[in-house]
This record gives C-alpha cells, sequence and structure tokens, in this order.
C-alpha cells in the first residue's frame, strides 16, 4: 500500500489550527528569505540540515512506538494493568492513519514540526534560489567577457 505524501500533509495541515499553520509558513518563509543574500556554502549548509530534519511523522512514529515500549516494560516488571497504555497509543496512531490527527499532532505542531511536504518545498525554495544566483553569475560572467 502506497501512501501520498502530499495528501497525508494536507490531512495534518487541516487537522492543524489554522494560527499554528500560520505561524510555521511565516516563520518558514522568513528563514527562506534570510538566505538570499547568503554565500554559496552557507545556502548548501541550510540544505543539508533540512534534509535531515524529521518530519511530523517520524516525530509521531518515534513517540508512539517509544510509549508502546516503555507500557510493555511496565507491563512486565510492574503491572500487567500498564497494558493499556500501548493499546492507547495504537488507537492514536490508527486514528491517525485513517484521519491524519491524533491527540499528540497539536503538541507536536505547537513546536513548529513541519510536514514532509512543507520540508520539500522549503528545501526546493532554497535550492532554486541557489540555481537562481548561480545563473546570475554566469549571466554577469558571461556580460564581462563580451564587453572585453
Amino acid at each position: 500500500m502506497t501512501t501520498n505524501t502530499n495528501e497525508q500533509d494536507d490531512r495534518v495541515r487541516e487537522a492543524t489550527p489554522s494560527p499554528i499553520n500560520s505561524k510555521i509558513e511565516k516563520d518558514t518563509w522568513t528563514n527562506l528569505s534570510q538566505y538570499m543574500n547568503k554565500s554559496n556554502a552557507e545556502i548548501t549548509e541550510r540544505i543539508h540540515k533540512v534534509d535531515k530534519e524529521w518530519d511530523i511523522e517520524r516525530y509521531l512514529g518515534v513517540n508512539m512506538s517509544t510509549l508502546a515500549m516503555i507500557g510493555l516494560a511496565l507491563a512486565y516488571f510492574v503491572h500487567i494493568n500498564w497494558l493499556i497504555l500501548p493499546a492507547i497509543v495504537l488507537v492514536f496512531f490508527f486514528q491517525h492513519s485513517v484521519q491524519g490527527w491524533c491527540p499528540p499532532l497539536p503538541v507536536l505542531r505547537l513546536f513548529k514540526i513541519r510536514t514532509s511536504g512543507f520540508r520539500f518545498e522549503s528545501n526546493a525554495v532554497t535550492r532554486i534560489k541557489h540555481l537562481l544566483r548561480f545563473c546570475l553569475k554566469c549571466l554577469y560572467f558571461i556580460k564581462s567577457f563580451n564587453t572585453l
């Protein structure tokens, strides 16, 4: 079964309050505009940083797996009633898979964790700016060469 990342991102954005989405988008565009006059090395470093950044799906997966393992360990070592924790986590994970929303999602979005699609858009814009700057330098070089 394949999942459409854009569809997932849209569901996550729809399930997130619009002020939080607006804040994340505003901060991203502000950050991108700061890189307009940066050197090639700084832009390349930013691209690598965004490539390594975790998206909301990864945070949810790690968070839910960790809570489920903790619940299983507590059930084994402390009391069987701790099995309720992995059960709740599985219900949340199922809910997120079906609806694109689960209770931890708004908390993670408050920390400005972006969806994979928004990370890709941010990185693509940075790469395009990098390419445009390179093209402008080439044009300037050609122009200066033609005036000789």
